[in-house]
Formats: structure tokens, sequence, C-alpha cells
């Protein structure tokens, strides 16, 4: 069951570094493909996450923490997460990562226009679910934020946009800004690079 939950693949094998990539909702491992260029010098282990059974969290941080002893040696270099990834990155045990990154992370945020976020996620998705269909998924999705949205902070630093126009983020000490919006993190990750040389 757990690995169905999520699924992987490994780029550039040889490089020295290790990299987790985990990608928010209704998105998978392509969502980094613009991306992989300024990644190029890491191992990257790319996630495809199937968030339907997102409440029972403790089964996706086992899988998490399987996929990091098995493909990095046990402790990750990197670990870069995307909106709704961010909530699994958050609950990773530190001992699994050396430095954590958490791209417009939901569990600090609140949500300003919802149907605005659904209507986006029509314009971007290959097939548009239904909007009853995406409302219960959100539904769910606030429901695991408030069961496991505040656990103890692990030491990430946190990249939230200057034009969300979808959520609004709660002030956090380890929180940096990036020129950006919910879908366009590049600023944010070429931060990430340059801090990470």
């Amino acid at each position: 069951m757990a690995d169905a939950l999520i699924r992987y693949q490994v780029m550039n094998r040889k490089a020295a570094r290790s990299m987790v990539l985990l990608h928010g909702l209704y998105t998978s491992a392509g969502y980094w493909l613009p991306y992989l260029p300024l990644l190029s010098g890491f191992r990257l282990i790319l996630l495809t996450i199937d968030y339907q059974a997102i409440r029972d969290l403790p089964p996706y941080i086992a899988r998490l923490e399987q996929l990091i002893e098995q493909l990095a040696e046990g402790q990750a270099d990197t670990v870069i997460a995307h909106s709704l990834g961010c909530l699994l990155a958050h609950q990773l045990p530190p001992e699994r990562r050396r430095h954590s990154y958490e791209i417009c992370p939901v569990y600090l945020a609140r949500p300003r226009a919802i149907s605005t976020f659904v209507a986006e996620l029509g314009q971007r998705l290959p097939a548009t679910p239904a909007a009853g269909d995406v409302q219960a998924r959100l539904a769910d999705i606030g429901a695991a934020l408030a069961l496991h949205g505040n656990a103890a902070d692990h030491g990430a630093i946190r990249y939230i946009p200057d034009a969300d126009a979808f959520f609004s983020y709660r002030d956090d000490p380890a929180q940096r800004h990036f020129h950006g919006d919910h879908f366009d993190i590049s600023a944010a990750l070429q931060a990430i690079c340059a801090e990470l040389g």
C-alpha cells in the first residue's frame, strides 16, 4: 500500500549530493522538469505522490523515510518541497536530511480565493477534474493540515512568494520572500541553488 502512495525515479545517479523533490497537489514528478537545469549538480530523487489518503500522514512519512534510506544512504543532502509537499517535508525527521527548503508551504497558509485556485488548476491540468471533486479534495487537505500542520519546526527554510493570489501566509521567522507566485517558483529555486553552491 505505501509503495502506491509515493513512486520515484532517480536522475543523475552518479552525482555525489542527493536531492529529494516533493511536488504539490494535482501535480507529479513532472512538475520539476522546467527546473532540472538548475538542479543538474544533484542526484535527483523525483517523487510522484498520490495525496488521496493524506489525512493518514504516517504511511507517507514512512515511505519517504524508506526511500531516503534506499536512495540517499539514509540522509538526503537536500529536500525541496512545494505547496502541499511541504507538509511531508515538515514532518520528515531532521536526521533524514541536511537541508530542507519549503516553497509556498500551505501548512502556514490560509486560502484567499479557493474558487480562483480551482479555476487556475482547471487551466493547468491536462484533464480537468470536476469542481466538486476539487472542492472535496481541498476539504481533505484542510483536514490533513489541521491534524498535522503544527509539528515541531525542524529547521527548514521557507520561501514565500510576493504575489500569491491563492494563499496568504502567516509570518514565520524562517521565511524568505521571492519574486513569483504559487506556480512560478523559479526565483526561489535559483536562490536555493545559489546557497547550496
